[in-house]
């Protein structure tokens, strides 16, 4: 949800759900691959640049089950943490 979309500096949030898929190997060991639920949570900021571009900073939080280790951490969720930016072409 952009929450000022037609200002110069607009901040906007985000949330949605959906699968994920974690997929892996290492040496002598078979590869082992686990499907899970995943939570994504967000927040920007949208900066117009000129015309139909923008500069966009983002944070989202993408909450899923964990992979399968040889490694027991006691935990069934783990936060996976993304921070990103780009030029956005609005058509």
């Amino acid at each position: 949800m952009n929450v000022f979309p037609d200002v110069a500096v607009s901040p906007w949030v985000s949330f949605g759900g959906g699968f994920g898929y974690f997929s892996g190997n290492s040496a002598g060991a078979p590869n082992t691959g686990n499907a899970t639920g995943v939570l994504q949570a967000g927040l920007g900021l949208d900066v117009k640049l000129f015309g139909h571009f923008s500069l966009r900073g983002e944070a989202r939080d993408f909450w899923s089950g964990v992979p399968q280790l040889n490694v027991n951490t006691g935990k069934s969720r783990q936060h996976n943490i993304f921070v990103g930016g780009g030029i956005v072409w609005h058509f």
